[in-house]
């Protein structure tokens, strides 16, 4: 089985469902909300489509079988990396939440795969060593699906 981590910009650009063990840390939700909610003050999107857009994800959360929960270790753990890492704090919790999940797959032989759009973290989790799909590379969704059952 392919556990997959989905970081937030990926999600928010290309909405992705069930793909294998699909694993979100829950900072997403209230990044998704955040991100929504500035564009509609830009008056990009209407409050009806953040709404429906907010169910929607909503809706999918049965199909994330990993919520990450950030605790005190975590936090200690995302510090540790900004020394070495040139990235946001956020973008800290979201590669220790990875290489949480990448400790957790290397104990059962699965493999580990991020998503994520934000070039920092690409950047970040290829040199830890983790495969890492960027959806707006050109990258098929139907590919990222097809981890499943590979």
């Amino acid at each position: 089985m392919t556990i997959v981590y989905v970081e937030d910009s990926a999600l928010i650009k290309k909405y992705i469902q069930k793909i294998g063990s699909l694993s979100i840390s829950v900072l997403v939700a209230l990044e998704l909300k955040s991100a929504l909610t500035r564009l509609v003050r830009g008056g990009r999107i209407s409050e009806s489509e953040m709404r429906v857009m907010l169910t929607e994800f909503g809706s999918h959360r049965p199909f994330f079988s990993i919520m990450l929960s950030v605790d005190n270790l975590l936090m200690d753990e995302a510090g540790e990396l900004l020394v070495n890492c040139v990235l946001r704090a956020q973008d800290a919790i979201h590669f220790a939440s990875a290489l949480r999940l990448k400790t957790l797959a290397g104990r059962t032989n699965e493999c580990r795969v991020v998503v994520t759009s934000d070039l920092e973290l690409v950047n970040a989790w290829d040199e830890e060593g983790l495969v890492v799909i960027n959806p707006t590379n050109g990258v098929p969704l139907e590919q990222i699906r097809n981890l499943s059952s590979g």
